[in-house]
């Protein structure tokens, strides 16, 4: 339970960055799709390592406060090999090693699942008023256009009367 307490303290710290909760489920969903794709390819290397100068490294983890931390506390640690720096999660040696880390990976992918699961709700309410507020932006943008239309028309119509 030690290890849950641990990911469930980062997961918590990573809801409560200054980012907007898009971005900050972004960074969760990404952990996850991350984690789960190691899981089910332990055993190739290509899969537990993430260039750091990625995109989507940088704009999904790195961005937010506590995404490489989860990182680190499942394991991972940074490298450099071909002239480029990583973040990696070496296999342990031994068989009892990797079905630690197996078990540690299963215990962080459910916590994050748990986490993105609690702010479904706000992330949905999130999306609803930033729809709403789009709504309304667009209703005043064309009431604004109209209204310049019809501005322009009478303009027309005085210069046509008045000559």
């Amino acid at each position: 339970m030690e290890g849950k307490v641990k990911y469930e303290t980062i997961a918590q710290n990573i809801m409560q960055d200054n980012t907007l909760l898009p971005t900050k489920v972004a960074c969760i969903e990404t952990l996850t799709q991350v984690l789960t794709t190691i899981q089910s390819n332990f055993e190739e290397t290509k899969y537990r390592t993430l260039l750091i100068s990625s995109a989507a490294f940088k704009n999904k983890i790195q961005s937010v406060r506590g995404g490489v931390e989860f990182l680190v506390a499942v394991g991972f640690r940074k490298k450099v090999f071909e002239f480029r720096e990583h973040m990696i999660l070496d296999a342990a040696e031994d068989d009892e090693g990797k079905e630690q880390q197996k078990n540690d990976l299963n215990i962080a992918v459910e916590v994050l699942k748990e986490t993105l699961s609690k702010n479904q709700e706000k992330l949905d309410t999130f999306k609803r008023k930033q729809a709403e507020q789009k709504n309304e932006d667009q209703i005043r943008r064309d009431y604004a256009l109209a209204r310049i239309a019809d501005n322009k028309a009478r303009a027309k119509e005085k210069n046509w009367v008045g000559t």
